[in-house]
């Protein structure tokens, strides 16, 4: 008995430390309380000193995936059954091997809920009496020896279902069946060649994700769902770049095409404007000439168009041409009498416009616009 107590005891340290060091990966631990069925001849439950076939078996293992664990774990636990003359109580205590499939991602990949396939290996270590029913006197106990164990290798296979509390504590429930190469555990042989223990095993427990635990805000992605999101989301950027670029190159069209038709209507303009000139020809002459006379007699300062331009303002502008020499010779023969008119060139355009006069607001320049419209009818205002 002092013993198994020792090694309870050290195994139950070892699976601290490996409890500890799970906070570092992807470790669970499960624990479960089990009712035990012993296949035996001694299977009756009522007599005086019986005690319910229990078990405790804590496990610890790594989850590699969603669906496959493996881990280690130790049982403890009694069995105890009786016949009319006889009954039997047992002690044990089981440390093993185990393994784990979660078949639900096979049939629902969005379900929490866990039913998991299980096996594994164990070494059956225990000591039982059979005692006489009427006297309560010993009459077997196996082994012989109370300072040592009787040891059953086996395994044992089964399946368990487990609902998830939230992300990290879920509720289980399941079944075991064990299969042991002893057949003292009823410290009772019922013939020679019986060689196997069976038994039955019943168990509801908790199930502790000990990342999930210590990681709340993190959420568990399966890998290859993951690698299908990532494919998802590099199909979607370079989408969205064909769309950037096939809209940047509409939007350069559209450019292309807007500067296309100011200059038509720029070359419109000047054209119309060449028409009125050249239908008041001779009217013009003189008065355009009187205009540029008394201007140089005046001694008008000439306008530098580079500093006239130098601050954005709103701009009469009475003619558009292709050449300076044309803009020049139009502003010479302009009925306009003002002598801040200018030329000017504008570089995106390609053309020169001849400025009638520059205003700080719109209203100032459209009150001058109908003025100016009675002698050139083709006159705008533009912002530059």
């Amino acid at each position: 008995m002092k013993n198994m107590l020792r090694f309870v005891t050290l195994l139950l340290s070892t699976l601290t430390s490996i409890t500890n060091l799970g906070a570092q990966g992807h470790f669970v631990v499960n624990a479960s309380l089990g009712v035990m069925k012993n296949i035996s001849p001694l299977n009756s439950w009522s007599f005086q000193r019986y005690k319910i076939n229990a078990s405790m078996t804590p496990d610890i293992g790594y989850q590699f995936n969603d669906k496959i664990f493996a881990g280690a774990f130790l049982s403890v636990g009694i069995l105890n059954g009786a016949s009319p003359n006889l009954y039997y109580e047992t002690t044990y205590f089981s440390p093993g091997l185990l393994g784990r499939l979660n078949i639900m991602p096979f049939l629902n990949t969005n379900s929490k809920i866990r039913i998991e396939a299980e096996g594994g290996l164990e070494v059956f270590s225990f000591y039982g009496t059979r005692y006489n029913r009427n006297t309560n006197i010993s009459i077997v106990q196996v082994p012989s020896n109370r300072n040592s164990l009787s040891f059953g290798p086996g395994g044992f296979a089964g399946a368990r279902l487990t609902i998830p509390m939230n992300n990290y504590l879920g509720i289980s429930g399941g079944y075991r069946f064990h299969i042991l190469n002893n057949p003292w555990t009823d410290v009772y042989k019922k013939t020679p060649d019986e060689f196997l223990s069976l038994i039955h095993d019943f168990n509801i427990g908790l199930r502790l994700s000990l990342e999930n635990m210590l990681k709340k805000n993190e959420v568990r992605v399966d890998r290859k769902k993951y690698q299908n999101l990532n494919a998802q989301l590099n199909d979607l950027q370079q989408n969205q770049q064909r769309i950037i670029a096939s809209n940047e190159a509409k939007l350069k069209e559209k450019d292309n095409r807007i500067l296309s038709l100011t200059r038509e209507n720029d070359s419109l303009r000047a054209y119309i404007a060449s028409l009125s000139l050249e239908d008041d020809e001779d009217s013009r002459t003189v008065q355009t000439v009187t205009t540029t006379s008394d201007r140089v007699r005046g001694g008008k300062k000439q306008i530098d168009p580079m500093e006239a331009v130098k601050n954005k303002a709103f701009r009469i502008i009475v003619g558009s041409f292709p050449t300076q020499l044309m803009a020049q010779t139009y502003m010479e023969k302009s009925p306009l009498n003002n002598p801040d008119m200018f030329v000017v060139f504008v570089e995106d355009l390609k053309t020169y416009r001849v400025v009638y006069k520059s205003y700080q607001t719109r209203d100032a320049a459209m009150k001058d616009l109908g003025k100016v419209r009675e002698s050139v009818k083709s006159a705008w205002i533009i912002y530059f």
